[in-house]
């Protein structure tokens, strides 16, 4: 790996594990009057630009990582903003937590699909929207699209998790030109090998509440 793809693979890592710590520190104190009000503050910088809403800056600006390089807010704030922002949209009104480490989006599309019962013969408007997201042409539109997303992810019976620190990771890699389509071929990945890991163990699975897959009970000997 050469110098230059160190460094970016350590912003997005870096841009992870802030995410990722700040929203277990609100999923760890769920229920408090202060972070109840925290996830209202964040909804309300929903499609805000990042350093706009000063209610928010102690969880989204507070010790984020990039060095900022003039009056604009850089990739990293951006992609924070975005996925702190979303995951309040996510979490309101959940007993559980909406932050599921290790399920990309394109998982959380593809069990989405499942749980509503798409079939693989069209285009569900979920996978359009998926789509649209994947093509954005700024930041500005991804982020309208992936706010749609999120919602569907919510209104799905108990709604379907999502990893907002690789969420935030990936958010940042696609403001990179020369990573912009690794996140894309990620997604892909992540939406198309679910989908034949779902047919390989149809047979043996279930949906769970969050539309993951759970083993069917074993059969005694």
């Amino acid at each position: 790996m050469s110098d230059m793809a160190r460094r970016r693979a350590s912003r997005s890592a870096a841009v992870e594990t802030y995410v990722d710590h700040r929203v277990g520190a609100l999923v760890h104190t769920a229920g408090s009057p202060s972070t109840r009000a925290t996830l209202a503050r964040l909804r309300s910088a929903v499609g805000q630009a990042p350093g706009t809403v000063p209610e928010v800056w102690s969880v989204t600006i507070d010790g984020a990582p990039g060095a900022p390089r003039g009056d604009d807010p850089t990739p990293e704030e951006r992609a924070i903003h975005i996925a702190m922002t979303l995951f309040a949209i996510h979490q309101q009104s959940r007993g559980r937590s909406m932050h599921v480490q290790g399920r990309g989006l394109g998982q959380a599309v593809r069990l989405l699909e499942h749980v509503r019962g798409v079939s693989d013969g069209g285009v569900s408007p979920v996978r359009r929207r998926f789509d649209a997201l994947a093509t954005a042409s700024s930041m500005e539109e991804a982020a309208h699209h992936l706010r749609g997303l999120v919602g569907q992810f919510r209104s799905a019976g108990e709604g379907i998790g999502l990893d907002y620190g690789a969420l935030a990771a990936d958010l940042l890699d696609l403001q990179l030109p020369t990573r912009s389509q690794a996140v894309r071929l990620r997604w892909a990945r992540q939406y198309y090998r679910l989908a034949e890991r779902e047919s390989a163990t149809s047979s043996d699975e279930k949906p769970g509440p969050d539309g993951a897959a759970e083993p069917a009970e074993e059969t005694p000997e």
